[in-house]
């Protein structure tokens, strides 16, 4: 048995010429259609890689603003409870100094002659000279200044009288001592 190679001849009328395919034609064009397949599927995968990494790239960005908002949250939380601590360390500020005014009147406890300023019951300038005040008397020994307000109740004594016994007289301050105002303030 013998096989002959058939050969298509086709008459395709171009310019004239007629055309022969032969079997190193159709081998040409089956590998070309082969490339172009091939390309075409190259082309597909490499644009399903490109929506693979798109779509990764959006979620790490979504984590990204997620994670961003959840730490401005928390700044912001941070940030109302330091203020809310301020304030709450302002007015008991406030509250101790009015008790400071009430309980040891407006003067400088230093040179007794300007208003005091702040918890510290000195005015300005002693405060300027880093003059320190602790804590008087009477704010130690509540017996001497309750003695000490009932002497500055009694009328003066007539000429001639006899002098007020010495319970009666103002206290001495002692050796400065810690008062409870200032251990607030310190």
């Amino acid at each position: 048995m013998h096989v002959h190679a058939i050969q298509v001849s086709l008459h395709l009328p171009v310019s004239g010429v007629y055309l022969q395919q032969g079997p190193d034609e159709q081998q040409q064009q089956q590998q070309q259609q082969q490339q172009q397949q091939q390309q075409q599927e190259d082309g597909n995968q490499a644009q399903q890689r490109d929506e693979v990494q798109q779509q990764g790239q959006a979620q790490g960005q979504q984590q990204d603003q997620q994670q961003d908002q959840e730490q401005q949250q928390e700044q912001e939380q941070q940030q109302q409870q330091q203020q809310q601590q301020d304030l709450d360390a302002g007015f008991d500020s406030l509250l101790l100094d009015a008790a400071a005014f009430v309980h040891y009147g407006a003067i400088c406890h230093i040179c007794g002659l300007l208003p005091i300023v702040g918890p510290r019951f000195r005015c300005i300038d002693c405060m300027q000279r880093g003059e320190a005040f602790d804590a008087c008397g009477a704010c130690a020994d509540p017996a001497a200044a309750a003695a000490a307000a009932a002497a500055a109740a009694a009328p003066a004594a007539a000429p001639g009288a006899p002098a007020a016994p010495a319970a009666l007289a103002a206290p001495a301050f002692p050796a400065p001592v810690s008062h409870r105002l200032y251990s607030l303030h310190s």
